[in-house]
């Protein structure tokens, strides 16, 4: 049986049997070198296992590593096959490693299709960049927990409430797409607000309470509508024409003859143009047909005779309260050439339409 001495001072080349442990060798090469192996026989096949070399393990720790595979073999498992599958999930999880920056990256070019708006398309990464890179973008997906989470969005939340809870849930869902491709083990998610972050953090909504957009009374609609409809140019058409079939601005600002049915009476908004992807079919009223019977057509044009250049256009940005005008390129015969329109509150509080003079291109 071997002791330590006898492993320092074992030279010639071959195996020597270390005893307590069957099957247990000190393995020395011609070269010198010394290792641990181990000989079982498992469904009938010898195998040899190696230990180790001596200079990294001694004889006790050698046996205590035999007896832990004599174990597995009691149990019917090939213990060198366990440490091949062992060796082939290190590398496969040094493989699947990702930082937070790299699955972000690689999530928005993955998806960078959903989002109509560019503007929302460029808020994904920018706010990432902004509040979270920093503090956990070169971290392992895998590693981060509530912790870091809560390190990169909690200093600026009672700031920021709206913007770091959009930040929240686009870490939210990297994080879940990270499960899905494998880079990171299922669980919940560190970034979740429902019953997860919403124990430590105040709801944003409570923080920055929404503020509506002023709104007309729906009493005075009538008297408006009278107005609008006394106001003979495009801009008061377009309105008239929005308010009749409840169309988003982007929606009556695009249509086109085509999608007009007089026939059937029907505005048929194609999925294209619409913000839900989806074909979405209007109705049309008869105040709706007299004003499109009014409205100038050529023949053999799909669109409106209108064809302006870049040109400044507000199609009721100040009347639907989002500021000031905005620079819009129309491409095609759009229906209606926009002169500048605001509404303009009156000393009874009522608003009344207000032409002003229309900026240069």
């Amino acid at each position: 049986m071997l002791t330590a001495k006898k492993v320092e001072r074992a030279k010639q080349p071959g195996r020597y049997h270390c005893g307590l442990i069957r099957g247990l060798y000190l393995q020395v090469t011609a070269s010198g070198a010394k290792s641990w192996v181990l000989r079982y026989q498992l469904r009938g096949q010898e195998r040899w296992m190696g230990l180790g070399s001596a200079a990294d393990f001694s004889l006790r720790e050698a046996r205590e590593r035999a007896r832990a595979a004599r174990q597995l073999l009691a149990d019917r498992i090939d213990p060198l096959a366990g440490k091949r599958a062992a060796e082939e999930a290190a590398k496969l999880a040094e493989a699947r490693k990702l930082t937070f920056r790299e699955a972000a990256e690689r999530y928005f070019n993955q998806h960078a299709s959903k989002w109509r708006s560019a503007k929302h398309r460029e808020a994904f990464l920018s706010t990432l960049k902004a509040h979270v890179f920093a503090v956990i973008g070169d971290m392992d997906v895998a590693a981060i927990d509530t912790r870091d989470v809560l390190r990169a969005i909690e200093p600026h939340w009672t700031t920021k409430a709206v913007t770091i809870d959009r930040t929240r849930n686009r870490i939210e869902q990297v994080l879940d797409w990270c499960v899905v491709r494998g880079h990171r083990p299922p669980g919940t998610n560190p970034a979740r607000w429902k019953g997860h972050l919403d124990q430590v953090l105040p709801a944003p909504r409570k923080l920055a309470p929404v503020e509506h957009h002023a709104a007309m009374d729906y009493r005075q609609l009538p008297a408006f509508m009278t107005q609008v409809r006394a106001d003979d140019n495009v801009a008061a058409r377009a309105l008239e024409f929005l308010i009749h079939t409840a169309a988003r601005t982007g929606e009556a600002l695009g249509a086109c003859w085509s999608e007009i049915d007089l026939t059937d009476k029907t505005w048929t908004v194609p999925a294209a143009r619409m913000k839900g992807g989806r074909e979405h079919r209007v109705p049309l009223t008869k105040p709706v047909l007299d004003l499109l019977s009014k409205l100038p057509r050529q023949s053999g044009k799909s669109l409106g005779v209108y064809r302006p250049r870049w040109r400044w256009l507000e199609p009721f940005g100040l009347a639907m309260g989002h500021g000031s005008p905005r620079r819009k390129r129309c491409d095609d015969d759009p229906w209606f050439s926009f002169e500048l329109l605001e509404l303009v509150p009156r000393a009874d509080g009522a608003l009344s339409p207000h032409h002003r003079d229309q900026p240069g291109p």
